[in-house]
């Protein structure tokens, strides 16, 4: 099925001026400025020349489908399109008539359009795969990918830093509060992302910096507005934890979070909400301006150590309250530093580099990703069934993006290795 936006497309890039043209009724034009695609209302190519035989006509420009969606779409009750001097159609079903009695002028692309051409957007648009382009990208040059790999990552960080700046309006342009809701959202690990960036609102984070250094302090205070210290606890820890929020609580009217928000279903003991707000507090209590200390840094070998986490021995033994369970390894893995890093700490850093202006900034957070290893999923393995592999993070974080923002909702006219295939073609 033919859609507008690949005759846009293909207007645009000048694929289908690779030929003569001709209008439905005969008369030879010649496209000298094909125009600029409006993407507001009104008209889809402004400032466009053409020349019908002998005479040279300047205006608008407007694509459909079917001719007959002119009427369907009432452009002749709107003014805006007055002035526009070609219709550029798939299928010409009805001529289109002015309000002087003319006719418009009007290109059938079907009779013009290369076969190849066509088969390619089709294969394209109807592939049923993840990756529509499998077929044809063995064939693309490398070049080609490397850069549209790079534009994805930087739309995945343009994606993210729209949501910090969202949070930097709630924190009053707070970097190092801003920071810490992300760093929470993500300590979630997808399945508790949203209940930690509760927590992390509900905490009275200006005075967190006076708690520093008191781990049980600051743990009582996540712990008990998570809603996860027991009402009754028969533990002494876990009663030093509820003893210690109920003073943070009355001192700063601290109101708890639904504890039915947890998620506990289908997770490993170490990645239980308990066990990962141990490590949040170990973190708080470390460093209250972490984020000055990020920008610091230079290698994303440096940022590992600020993620190392002591969580308290009780933690060690119990991955829920009264619950015995040795927890093998208290500290957070590698794996979940990495995600830590890509997910909160280079998103951080581009953004301040944008909200700055200091581009040494958005450079240092795209080489620390080059300087992580690349991740590993389902979807990294269809990339890699195809003959594409990762060599690092900034790799395999552009190959993420570039499936979930272009392939599998089939923009393939908006991605640069889907021009190239069809530019071949």
């Amino acid at each position: 099925m033919i859609r507008e936006d690949f005759l846009q497309f293909g207007w645009k890039t000048g694929l289908f001026l690779r030929t003569e043209l001709f209008l439905t009724d005969g008369r030879k034009v010649d496209i000298l400025n094909k125009g600029i695609l409006n993407k507001n209302d009104g008209p889809d190519f402004s400032q466009a020349k053409i020349k019908i035989e002998e005479t040279i006509w300047a205006g608008n420009i407007e694509i459909h489908v079917k001719s007959s969606d002119w009427n369907k779409h009432k452009h002749q009750l709107d003014p805006a399109y007055s002035n526009v001097i070609l219709h550029v159609v798939w299928e010409n079903d009805t001529d289109i008539l002015l309000s002087d009695g003319s006719t418009l002028p009007c290109i059938e692309l079907q009779s013009f359009i290369e076969k190849p051409l066509l088969n390619s957007y089709l294969a394209l648009s109807q592939s049923l795969s993840p990756i529509p382009c499998q077929s044809f990208v063995k064939d693309i040059s490398p070049l080609v990918v490397t850069n549209m790999l790079e534009r994805a990552v930087i739309h995945r960080l343009e994606n993210k830093t729209n949501r910090i700046k969202k949070l930097l309006t709630q924190t009053q342009n707070d970097w190092n509060f801003t920071l810490f809701v992300t760093l929470c959202r993500y300590f979630g690990f997808k399945v508790n992302a949203d209940p930690f960036e509760e927590l992390a609102l509900r905490l009275p984070f200006s005075h967190l910096g006076r708690l520093q250094n008191n781990k049980l302090a600051i743990e009582a205070m996540l712990m008990g507005t998570a809603g996860l210290i027991p009402e009754k606890p028969e533990d002494p820890y876990l009663i030093s934890l509820k003893t210690e929020f109920e003073y943070l609580q009355k001192l700063y009217k601290i109101k708890c979070i639904n504890p039915v928000l947890w998620k506990f279903g289908k997770l490993r003991p170490h990645n239980f909400p308990y066990i990962r707000i141990a490590q949040l507090a170990s973190l708080l209590s470390k460093n209250q301006n972490l984020f000055s200390v990020i920008l610091e840094k230079s290698e994303v070998k440096e940022l590992y150590p600020l993620l190392d986490t002591d969580v308290n021995p009780y933690w060690i033994a119990h991955y829920k309250p009264s619950v015995i369970g040795k927890i093998k390894n208290s500290n957070l893995a590698k794996k979940s530093k990495d995600l830590l890093i890509i997910n909160c700490f280079v998103p951080l850093v581009f953004c301040y580099g944008l909200e700055s202006g200091d581009n040494t900034y958005c450079d240092k957070a795209l080489q620390w990703l080059e300087q992580i290893q690349a991740e590993k999923n389902h979807k990294l393995n269809e990339w890699e069934s195809i003959g594409i592999k990762a060599k690092n993070c900034m790799e395999s974080q552009g190959l993420l993006e570039l499936m979930d923002s272009f392939c599998i909702p089939k923009k393939c006219l908006q991605c640069s290795i889907g021009y190239e295939i069809l530019k071949k073609n």
